[in-house]
């Protein structure tokens, strides 16, 4: 897959944004099967620079995330 997508799985995650060779990669949406949220950017399939975060209560946060790894929140 290249471009704008939606991918589902089986247990309720999907993700809705940019694809670039079959992986997430530019900014997209990713929904967690228990409801959280990330919001930002991505890079050859994982979470890469600032983004949101809501948890499961709505609360909104910014991070930064580098490769998939979460580094730190940004009011930090």
């Amino acid at each position: 897959m290249h471009g704008k997508g939606v991918k589902q799985w089986a247990d309720g995650r999907h993700y809705e944004g940019d694809f670039e060779n079959g992986k997430r990669h530019g900014q997209g949406k990713y929904i967690f099967a228990d409801g959280r949220v990330y919001h930002g950017p991505w890079k050859s399939g994982k979470q890469d620079g600032i983004g949101s975060f809501t948890d499961k209560t709505g609360k909104v946060k910014k991070g930064m995330w580098k490769m998939g790894e979460f580094l730190k929140w940004a009011d930090e």
